[in-house]
């Protein structure tokens, strides 16, 4: 484990005290290709400044939710148990939406919802992962296929999410830098259409470029680092206006 991701992991509470309300919690999709990458290291950075940001907001507003009642879940998107939509949970899904499921169908889907309920459980989704051919890799992309269900994560009868107003946090990074068109841009905007589809429209993006130049890397990244204490500062603020 790099030393900086450690530092940033043992900030971290270690789950809900007993009889605490959660105050924020967060689900972060980790699809970083290692723990040393630069989107580990700042989104590390950024979960343990929301823990900081969320005990100071809440003693500031005096909030009825006790201080450290902040919650991180983790998912591994490159877990190899990962569950994949596929045409025969696609069918599946398709038919129970209709009523007409048949005898397995609830097994095939199964998987499927128990990512829409950890996803609609959370407040916040903190999704670390690299530019890949000006998009997302692959392991993103077939986790956003498993969750946008209708009935699960969206009404299928107003196409409009169940609750909007939840926060979601891109962090990513690209070898180039100084394009016309930032790398970043066209991964951000996928996420954002996505997961405003289902209430999590307040976004934010934290990019690193210019990772090819060595020289640069370190300046890239304490600027990440700051700009990462900012938005857990905004995402933050927004949790608590939203409990208020």
């Amino acid at each position: 484990m790099s030393p900086l991701v450690g530092h940033f992991k043992r900030m971290l509470p270690r789950g809900l005290r007993p009889g605490l309300k959660r105050s924020l919690h967060v689900l972060h999709l980790n699809a970083s290709l290692s723990e040393d990458s630069v989107t580990s290291v700042v989104a590390s950075g950024l979960l343990a400044c929301l823990a900081q940001q969320t005990a100071r907001v809440e003693m500031t507003h005096d909030i009825a939710y006790m201080p450290g009642a902040f919650a991180v879940t983790e998912r591994d998107l490159w877990h190899p148990e990962l569950p994949r939509f596929c045409k025969t949970t696609m069918n599946a899904s398709y038919r129970l939406l209709l009523g007409q499921g048949q005898p397995g169908d609830d097994a095939h889907v199964a998987p499927i919802r128990a990512l829409t309920t950890e996803l609609m459980a959370a407040d916040c989704v903190v999704i670390s992962a690299p530019v890949w051919n000006h998009s997302v890799p692959y392991v993103l992309k077939q986790y956003m296929d498993c969750v946008v269900q209708p009935n699960m994560t969206y009404c299928n009868t107003t196409k409009r999410p169940f609750s909007e107003g939840k926060s979601v946090i891109l962090v990513t990074s690209a070898g180039g830098g100084g394009a016309d068109v930032p790398e970043h841009e066209s991964a951000y905007g996928l996420v954002k259409a996505v997961f405003g589809r289902m209430g999590f429209n307040k976004g934010h993006v934290i990019t690193i470029e210019g990772l090819k130049s060595p020289e640069l890397r370190e300046t890239r990244l304490e600027s990440a680092l700051a700009q990462a204490e900012d938005v857990a500062a905004c995402v933050a603020a927004s949790a608590a206006t939203a409990r208020a």
